[in-house]
């Protein structure tokens, strides 16, 4: 992205969020790798409701779903030894946004699902 196009998204994302904030839509929570934002389950099931079958929806899920791979994958080896209780505290964190990859990826590519379990399985 071009600077200027990359800082203008960054700013309407703040924007967003503080919105989603006021409105108790999303929460704000401290962890030990800094704040992360958490979309209410209620905001989830809206979503899925009304846009869980466009290309929209379907795209985004492929996105988060690559990134969790990535994630895993990343982790994996990490899961032994001196950076295992950070790993694992980072894959508690990440929990339910790695099962919600996972369970996507059952009925758009299992690959994705297989690749996930075979890479927290010390998790």
């Amino acid at each position: 992205m071009v600077g200027g196009q990359a800082e203008l998204e960054r700013v309407e994302v703040l924007d967003v969020l503080s919105s989603l904030f006021k409105k108790n839509l999303v929460a704000i929570e401290d962890t030990p790798q800094g704040q992360r934002y958490r979309l209410l389950e209620t905001v989830r099931e809206y979503f899925r409701e009304t846009h869980g079958n466009t290309e929209e929806s379907a795209e985004t899920c492929g996105r988060d779903r690559a990134y969790y791979v990535e994630l895993t994958r990343s982790i994996e080896p990490r899961l032994v030894g001196g950076e295992a209780p950070a790993c694992m505290d980072l894959l508690e964190i990440e929990h339910d946004n790695v099962r919600a990859a996972f369970e996507t990826g059952l009925t758009e590519d299992p690959r994705d699902s297989l690749r996930i379990v075979n890479h927290v399985a010390r998790f």
